[in-house]
Formats: structure tokens, C-alpha cells, sequence
């Protein structure tokens, strides 16, 4: 009798199997929803950069007693609803700074809402742990009696690519030819353009500054320089006519003008320049890079612990084969990758955050050939582009 009953409980429960796994199966997509959802904010960086002034200059900044900086600064502080700074001047006075914060709507709140149903846990996430807000700069801290300081000495600067009106594949070569001009002059630092342009790109400053100020608060804070040399290059006779500013980080404000006449020495870096400008500007929407679909896709059915693979089906009809032929060759045009050393290294900290501060499912493309997925797991790419 009571094998009988297993038997029967056995039958019971064989009868329940697919329903059982359905059930694992959407409580795992669940968990890896609540892992994507876990907040846009959150996801966005639970730190930010605030810009910290003083009069006098050079009281150290702390931050739940721990040493940050000194002021003038950018530094990265956590994101909560009332964040407090204080301030150590050089004769002794103390001074604690209340920052204002702003809610993250566009970030926390509409981020979420794409979410539908789960948004209430994005938005739970974000208020809990502080990302849901935006710190405000606070206002310069001045101790009475103390005159206002003049424009900030130029001590460190970085050189921001230039812009360049034709051509923008020659702004890395000129950019690296005014850190050689800047470097010459001998009055103050010069941080090397190879290392400093990636991470202009990153914050949206390839192009001129970003105007989010997230971005630029950032930025500045990398960077950790008093100045960035920005200007713009415009073609003139076989050459370019670089002009640009120093403009101080903190006031925002230019405090010294250059401008350089920039010409090739050889002729067949002439005749090259040329032949480059001449395809820009007339010939810039011809595609230069072939994109070969060699993807394929085969289904597989589990069927009573039994595996039955299925074969793609292509169509024959003439709208079908043409579909099938423009899905596997396509041209674009591309511009050239650019190659920086100091976008190839791993050791510098700035690296270190890209792959601390982005989740696990942003996927980068390198050289074209296999795609890496942070947390160090790769698979193949199945495009490859040749040059033309």
C-alpha cells in the first residue's frame, strides 16, 4: 500500500513538473529584473563631484571626518538627502558647511517609470541609498575680514581636444602638438594629451566642455588641474590656425589667450593633408567600411529531458532573398578609430571607475573583433568590419 501511494504522489508531482519549472524560471527572471532595476540612479554613481571654494583658499575639506581635499577643489562626495562638509582654515577656524540637494527627476524618478510595475523599487532603491539626489554646489565660504582672492595661478593644466572644423580625425595630432607648445613655454605643468583626451571623451567633453554640469564637475575632479587649454583649429593656406584659452576650472573664466600657426614640414605630408581635406569636405558621405552579418541562429527544444535542434528557414520568395542580402552586407561610414596610449592602459584610476561605475551588462566593442563583458567574461562578435 504504501509503495502505491509513492507511486501515486510520484504521478502527482510528474504531472506538476512543468509547472514547478515555470515557476523557478520566473522567480529567476525576477531576480535579474530586480538587479537591472535596482535603481537608474543607483546604477548612474552613488557619488558626485561638488565644487568647494573659500576665502582664504587652502582649508582642507572634510568629509565625514575623513580628509578630502582643500579648497578650491572638486571632490567626490556621497550622494544623500542632507550631505555636510567641513572646513579647516589655516589658522585654526572651523566651519561646517549644510548642502542643498535637489531630487534626480530626470535620472531617479522618469528613469524608473520605464520599469512600469517595478518602478516603486527603482525609486525605493534610490531614496535608500542617497542616489535619488543632486548636491548643489554651496556658496564660496568666507571667514569676515578676509579680502577676496584674485584669479587663480596657473599650476597644472590639461590640454582639451581641439576643435577642428574640416577634419575631426586631426584633432588628437594637433592636440598633442599644443601640449608640446604649452610645455615649451616653461611656466607651469602640462599633463600628458594621451592620457587626459579619453578622459575628456568620457565625460562628454570631446567637443567642448559638456554643458551638464555632472559631466564638468567630473571631469575637473579627474583631472585634478587648475586650468584646461581649450581650442578650436581652422584650416588656413596648407596648414591650421590654432587659437585658444586657458580657462580656470574653478571661475570658469579665461585668464590667457594663444594662438599658433600650424604648417606641415614635408611635402608629402602636404600632398596627404590635402587629399585628406579634399575628401572631407566634398566627398565625407562616401561609405568607407563593409559590415559582414556572419550570425546564425539555431533553436533548440527541451522536450521530456529530450534536446530537438531546429535549423533557420530561409525564405525563397524574391522580397525574402533580398531581405537576406541587405541583412548581411551593409556599408558605413565610419571615422578611424583613434589610438591612444593612454586609453589602452589599465593601471590608471580612471579606468579602474569606468569599469567600477558601470553595471554588468554594458558591453564595449574593441578593435572590432570580440566584444567584452566587464566583470571580464568575452564572447565572439559576429561583425567584422573591413576598411576600404
Amino acid at each position: 500500500m504504501a509503495a502505491r501511494e509513492v507511486r501515486s504522489f510520484e504521478r502527482f508531482l510528474a504531472g506538476y513538473k512543468g509547472y514547478i519549472v515555470g515557476l523557478k524560471l520566473r522567480f529567476q527572471f525576477f531576480i535579474l529584473l530586480l538587479l537591472l532595476v535596482s535603481g537608474c540612479a543607483t546604477m548612474d554613481g552613488l557619488r558626485q563631484s561638488v565644487l568647494v571654494a573659500s576665502s582664504p583658499a587652502g582649508a582642507k575639506i572634510y568629509n565625514r571626518g575623513r580628509l578630502i581635499g582643500t579648497t578650491p577643489g572638486y571632490v567626490l562626495i556621497r550622494r544623500e538627502r542632507r550631505p555636510k562638509l567641513s572646513l579647516a582654515f589655516p589658522d585654526g577656524k572651523t566651519r561646517e558647511l549644510d548642502l542643498s540637494t535637489k531630487y534626480r527627476w530626470g535620472d531617479s524618478f522618469w528613469g524608473n517609470v520605464l520599469f512600469l510595475s517595478y518602478a516603486p523599487v527603482g525609486w525605493g532603491v534610490d531614496l535608500a541609498t542617497g542616489a535619488a539626489w543632486r548636491i548643489l554646489d554651496p556658496q564660496k565660504m568666507s571667514l569676515p575680514g578676509t579680502a577676496e582672492g584674485g584669479t587663480m595661478a596657473v599650476r597644472r593644466v590639461a590640454v582639451a581636444p581641439p576643435l577642428v572644423g574640416d577634419a575631426g580625425g586631426l584633432s588628437d595630432a594637433l592636440g598633442s602638438m599644443i601640449q608640446k607648445k604649452l610645455s615649451d613655454l616653461r611656466r607651469f605643468e602640462v599633463l600628458d594629451y594621451e592620457v587626459t583626451a579619453p578622459v575628456f571623451e568620457y565625460f562628454n567633453s570631446e567637443q567642448g566642455i559638456s554643458d551638464r554640469p555632472e559631466d564638468a564637475h567630473s571631469l575637473y575632479g579627474e583631472l585634478g588641474v587648475d586650468h584646461v587649454f581649450i581650442s578650436r583649429a581652422e584650416a588656413k593656406g596648407e596648414g591650421y590656425l590654432i587659437e585658444g584659452d586657458l580657462v580656470d576650472v574653478f571661475s570658469r573664466r579665461p585668464s590667457s589667450k594663444f594662438a599658433w600657426e600650424v604648417r606641415p614640414e614635408s611635402d608629402e605630408l602636404k600632398s596627404d593633408l590635402g587629399t585628406y581635406r579634399l575628401f572631407n569636405e566634398r566627398f565625407h558621405w562616401l561609405p568607407n567600411s563593409l559590415f559582414l552579418n556572419i550570425s546564425q541562429y539555431q533553436p533548440n527544444l527541451m522536450i521530456n529531458e529530450a534536446n530537438y535542434a531546429g535549423t533557420s528557414q530561409r525564405g525563397h520568395k524574391w522580397d525574402e532573398e533580398l531581405l537576406n542580402y541587405v541583412s548581411f552586407i551593409s556599408l558605413s561610414h565610419m571615422e578611424r578609430p583613434r589610438r591612444r596610449s593612454g586609453a589602452s592602459g589599465s593601471g590608471t584610476s580612471f579606468q579602474r571607475r569606468i569599469f567600477q561605475t558601470r553595471n554588468s551588462l554594458l558591453i564595449s566593442i574593441r578593435h572590432c573583433r570580440e566584444a567584452a563583458l566587464i566583470g571580464g567574461t568575452r564572447m565572439p562578435d559576429t561583425v567584422w568590419r573591413l576598411g576600404i
